[in-house]
């Protein structure tokens, strides 16, 4: 029945469809014909996606969309679909109307995040331009630059570029609450974080916040370096082991 379904707009239904009622992930089988159908298919779910309101929307007030809920959910199934299908011509789009937002939908971000996961090597490119983009702009935006900067950290530990580890440097200079950047600074695995996570904490200490402090010892240790020398006043020496 599957393989005989011609019909463009029945198999975007039937994509709609399946994108609501499978939590987890849309059966492979659908997802092999949507692909065969060609790009014209591939062209409008990806419109779908773009054209759905991602902002945040609190469920607990009377104003609560239960359509835009519904929507958000389609896309972000969507979303893993094109990142599975590795569709490069969608990155730049998602991306830009990402970073433009000041408070995406928390499933919608975790999604893209997904998309750029799954994209891979490809995308680091254009997440690196629209990051360095990110580091001299509104203050605002910060979420969805700690977003790219995570996907750069969760792609690079295991395809290492200079590129990712000095945009991540850069932003951990220039962002105003650098503890997301500290933490992927951690993750990507490069031990030349220790030098500049070290720096940071020799030129701004007692004044450093303690979640800030706590997260940086983290991430120097996960690096394999230590914490001598560095002290804060809200962590006696024997405790700073709890920070690992």
């Amino acid at each position: 029945w599957l393989a005989g379904l011609n019909d463009d707009e029945q198999l975007i239904s039937l994509a709609l469809h399946a994108a609501i009622i499978c939590d987890d992930a849309m059966p492979r089988r659908i997802l092999i014909r949507l692909f065969e159908a060609g790009q014209n298919v591939r062209d409008k779910l990806r419109s779908i996606c773009l054209d759905t309101d991602w902002t945040w929307q609190d469920d607990q007030t009377e104003a609560f969309d239960e359509q835009k809920n519904r929507n958000q959910q389609v896309c972000c199934s969507l979303l893993k679909v094109l990142g599975q299908w590795q569709a490069e011509d969608t990155t730049d789009l998602i991306i830009s109307k990402f970073v433009n937002m000041i408070r995406p939908d928390d499933r919608v971000a975790e999604a893209v995040g997904l998309y750029l996961i799954n994209m891979g090597p490809s995308a680091v490119r254009i997440i690196i331009e629209k990051t360095e983009e990110l580091i001299s702009q509104d203050p605002a935006k910060q979420l969805g630059h700690e977003y790219l900067m995570m996907t750069l950290a969760a792609i690079g530990q295991t395809h290492k570029q200079d590129e990712i580890f000095s945009v991540l440097r850069k932003s951990f200079r220039k962002m105003e609450n650098p503890l997301i950047a500290a933490a992927c600074i951690g993750d990507y695995g490069d031990p030349r974080g220790i030098r500049v996570l070290r720096s940071y904490l020799e030129d701004r200490l007692p004044a450093v916040a303690p979640a800030l402090f706590q997260e940086m010892a983290s991430a120097i240790k996960k690096l394999g370096g230590n914490m001598d020398g560095l002290v804060h006043p809200m962590f006696p020496m024997a405790d700073r082991d709890m920070m690992s």
